[in-house]
């Protein structure tokens, strides 16, 4: 007999003398359940499952290392930009205070402006109440020489007069 016409013997004894009581794990079977095994192509299935589980496992840890390459990657932007953003906020929080210590400054100018306008504003008024009284002492000076130049005139007319009537009495 050639070898061909052996292996269906073969796997035919197996099956008769095996029964329907097999198993795929190479631990529990015993001698003729792995023959049978071998020669139905149990045990190559079972390698190519795990073969094919091992390359899942494979591309899984690829994925997941990639995956960790790119959390790590975004990490380091991550940080990056929150330094960049901790820089911004210590130079706005100088700006703040610089800014802050101008306004404090204006107010007190502001406040000192007011002081001096409050200041100016009763010189203005004090000015013009003695500009008005000198103005009026004016008018009433003016009044006065008015009335003692109208005196002064009459009284020239009085003595003219009298000259007249002194120099025509004899």
């Amino acid at each position: 007999m050639n070898q061909n016409q052996i292996r269906p013997s073969l796997s035919i004894f197996i099956v008769i003398i095996g029964g329907c009581a097999t198993t795929t794990d190479p631990r529990e079977g015993d001698l003729l359940t792995s023959i049978w095994n071998l020669n139905t192509g149990v045990y190559d299935q079972r390698i190519e499952e795990r073969e094919t589980r091992l390359e899942a496992a494979r591309q899984e840890l690829t994925q997941s290392e990639q995956e960790r390459r790119r959390l790590m990657d975004q990490e380091v932007a991550t940080k990056r930009e929150l330094s960049q953003l901790q820089s911004q906020i210590t130079g706005l929080e100088q700006n703040l205070q610089h800014l802050s210590a101008q306004v404090k400054q204006m107010e007190t100018r502001r406040a000192s402006a007011q002081t001096k306008s409050a200041q100016l504003r009763g010189d203005v008024s004090r000015i013009k109440t003695q500009v008005t009284r000198l103005k009026q002492e004016i008018t009433e000076g003016h009044l006065a020489i008015t009335h003692s130049q109208k005196q002064v005139q009459r009284l020239q007319q009085e003595i003219d007069n009298e000259w007249k009537i002194y120099q025509l009495q004899p």
